[in-house]
């Protein structure tokens, strides 16, 4: 079936949709997506114009971000997964694709440090990814001597000096 899948994937063989992601246009199959993602699935099942019109228009993400979605949906495979987990999150929160969301929260987690730290917890936090989450915190709260000497910590520090007392304040108080 995924050699089925990935072939349809390759050929856009009777592919019924059109998805317009900047400027390059995508050809898929409505049924795949609607079976990978509610969200979309929500759009072409309700009185809406994407399912008068079989068409998507996605503003919010890259072209060389999407095709690796739309690959994911048919074949279930990200490549250069760790380059792009942190986009791909977004992506897959926003439109409900559960499995590539922990693919994508395990690969953040395996490339987490002290440099990138608070973005993988903001970015968990902003698109509920609640394992990468814990993880995050655990892993900030027993290096947090390091942390607060980055970067990062400082531009928090300068732009929201409440925000980062509390996040201080909930790494020492987490166990």
């Amino acid at each position: 079936m995924a050699h089925d899948y990935t072939e349809l994937y390759n050929t856009k063989m009777c592919s019924d949709t059109i998805i317009n992601v900047g400027d390059k246009e995508f050809q898929a199959h409505k049924i795949i997506l609607m079976a990978r993602s509610p969200v979309l699935a929500a759009m072409f099942s309700h009185d809406m114009i994407e399912k008068k019109e079989n068409k998507i228009s996605i503003p919010d993400v890259t072209p060389e971000i999407f095709e690796k979605v739309l690959k994911y949906i048919y074949t279930d495979e990200v490549n250069d997964l760790n380059e792009i987990a942190d986009d791909l999150l977004e992506v897959a929160d926003k439109y409900q694709l559960r499995s590539l969301k922990e693919m994508c929260q395990e690969s953040l987690s395996k490339t987490l440090t002290v440099k990138n730290a608070l973005k993988i917890m903001t970015l968990a936090d902003l698109h509920s990814a609640k394992d990468l989450l814990e993880f995050t915190i655990d892993y900030m709260a027993s290096k947090i001597k390091d942390i607060i000497v980055t970067e990062d910590f400082k531009v928090l520090e300068k732009s929201n000096v409440t925000e980062a007392f509390e996040l201080i304040k909930k790494l020492s108080s987490h166990k």
